[in-house]
């Protein structure tokens, strides 16, 4: 199982920023990755990259499920 959570090192010592939801003791292996330094260009053109080699049609739908708010929101 993998869980992403975000992590500040300060004072030689990694402190999660959220409950991993982990047993106490529990050992994990730990993936550093640092935040990539993107700027907007970079960020348009990575999510431009979500519809490469989809037909008009798939996008539509892609756009349509999107945008369709009433998933958004449960009902109480």
């Amino acid at each position: 199982m993998t869980r992403v959570v975000g992590a500040v090192y300060e004072d030689g010592v990694l402190k999660l920023l959220a409950d991993p939801g982990l047993a106490e003791h529990q050992r994990v292996v730990v993936e550093i990755r640092l935040p990539s330094e993107s700027t907007a260009e970079s960020e348009l053109e990575e999510w431009q990259r979500v519809f490469e080699g989809l037909s008009d049609t798939e996008i539509a739908e892609v756009e349509t499920i999107a945008f369709d708010r009433s998933r958004f929101f449960r009902e109480p």
